[in-house]
């Protein structure tokens, strides 16, 4: 049976600009309706397949990549030149195989192989620039 993954939800801080040379932080998780088990078969015979990430791997749109992670890493990475970027989360997926006849389930059973599927996201990239900030008053000796 095909099943298809869905995209993870991407989250980073801060919200809003990414600055140049400062960290960026970015998290992926699961839709908020989750992955429960798709179901097949009929009366007699009942299969499910449970998807679950098992790593993913952050390509900034840079050259640069955060290489494989556990799906609930957060990931940091300074982005060095201003711009609009696109990046690629890519999801590398496992599942489960439960089988129920007659009753009785049988399973879970690790599904063979793994599926990985890439999806975009866009980084707009501002310049930071340092800033001394002082007192506008001189202090009396």
């Amino acid at each position: 049976h095909d099943v298809t993954p869905p995209d993870l939800v991407i989250q980073r801080r801060p919200h809003g600009a990414t600055l140049t040379g400062l960290p960026t932080y970015f998290t992926a998780s699961v839709p908020a309706g989750g992955l429960g088990p798709v179901r097949f078969g009929g009366a007699t015979l009942t299969e499910s397949i449970t998807l679950e990430p098992r790593q993913v791997d952050w390509a900034w749109g840079d050259g640069r990549t955060s290489g494989w992670l556990p799906p609930d890493a957060t990931a940091e990475h300074r982005y060095l030149t201003s711009g609009a970027t696109l990046g690629t989360l890519t999801t590398r997926w496992g599942a489960t195989y439960t089988a129920t006849f007659e009753g009785r389930t049988v399973g879970p059973f690790p599904a063979t192989g793994e599926l990985d599927r890439s999806q975009l996201f866009r980084e707009d990239v501002d310049t930071s620039r340092p800033v001394l900030v002082g007192s506008s008053s001189a202090r009396a000796s």
